[in-house]
């Protein structure tokens, strides 16, 4: 930048002036100061990439952004500084290698579904008033907590109708209620779908008079992304899913209901729901969806059970 504004502006001056400029003892310490910030501008952008250089050197030998190291501290207590970085380099590789194999990483990925899922606290549960389906006494019993204007939550629930029929007489479905509505969920910062309260609200009283799942498939079938739900379409839904409107109209303002809803969010909060939907199996709360049919597989194993004849695949959107 330096050379291309002297280059610029010499033409103008003359070459007697620049002389001049360079040899007069007026300009010699304006020559000096200009010569020092401009050494340290290079000083500066050479350090800088300095830097850089060394955190991406330190990328190539870490797991996503961690130093290895710090995933095997107890390598780092033994022996000498060399020795140290030799074995920490050799984990890195080792991980590196991992994760450039699909096949290696994938049995990584599931191996470490299964160890988080049988090392995850177990919770107890209220499902005293929780509407449920499947097998009364299953053994396998999932829950989840789910907002009815959420799309992820509507494809789980899809993907649980198709499962169960295939899962013989081993699992229970419980359905609670946690909606991303300040409305009702204050904790939840804030209001990602407005009008969840009203549909969840809804889904008890609908429970209350033994229609909770024609209630939830009606709900689930309507897209809600870009809507704000209302009393009156949670009063429509409850006319397609056979409920009394008077009798629902009420429900829906009642002490007990809005008890009900406050007792499944807060026990939502309590055991670490933060999101929706969350899945919870036996008192183990899933990391993901997506390790579904490995956390089932592993509480078959614990349980002692056999796998139903046909294995059903839970597809989700």
């Amino acid at each position: 930048v330096n050379g291309l504004m002297l280059a610029a502006l010499w033409p103008f001056k003359g070459a007697s002036l620049a002389i001049n400029f360079l040899v007069t003892p007026q300009t010699r310490r304006a020559l000096l100061s200009w010569i020092v910030a401009s050494l340290a501008v290079v000083a500066s952008a050479v350090s800088g990439n300095a830097a850089l250089a060394d955190r991406k050197a330190l990328a190539g030998n870490s797991i996503l952004g961690i130093p290895a190291m710090i995933q095997a501290p107890q390598k780092i207590e033994k022996g000498s500084v060399e020795q140290q970085l030799v074995e920490a380099r050799a984990e890195a590789k080792r991980w590196k290698d991992t994760l450039d194999d699909e096949k290696r990483l994938q049995i990584y990925l599931n191996q470490k579904a299964r160890d988080d899922f049988n090392q995850a606290t177990v919770v107890n549960l209220d499902l005293s008033h929780a509407p449920a389906k499947g097998s009364p006494k299953g053994p396998l019993v999932v829950v989840s907590y789910s907002d009815f204007m959420c799309p992820f939550c509507r494809d789980l629930a899809t993907a649980l109708r198709s499962y169960l029929p295939a899962s013989g007489d081993q699992v229970r479905i419980v359905y609670k209620h946690f909606p991303l509505d300040m409305e009702c969920n204050a904790q939840v910062g804030r209001t990602v779908h407005h009008g969840a309260c009203e549909l969840a609200k809804g889904g008890i009283c609908a429970a209350e008079s033994g229609r909770f799942w024609e209630y939830h498939d009606k709900v689930f079938a309507q897209t809600w992304e870009s809507a704000t739900a209302t009393r009156e379409d949670v009063l429509r839904v409850g006319d397609s899913a056979g409920l009394d409107r008077t009798r629902l109209n009420g429900c829906l303002d009642s002490a007990a209901t809005k008890g009900r809803l406050a007792a499944d969010i807060e026990e939502g909060w309590k055991i670490g729901v933060g999101s929706t939907p969350t899945i919870v199996i036996n008192g183990r709360r899933l990391p993901s969806v997506n390790v579904f049919f490995l956390a089932i597989e592993e509480e078959r194993k614990r349980l002692k059970l056999s796998p139903p004849a046909a294995a059903p695949a839970l597809q989700t959107k």
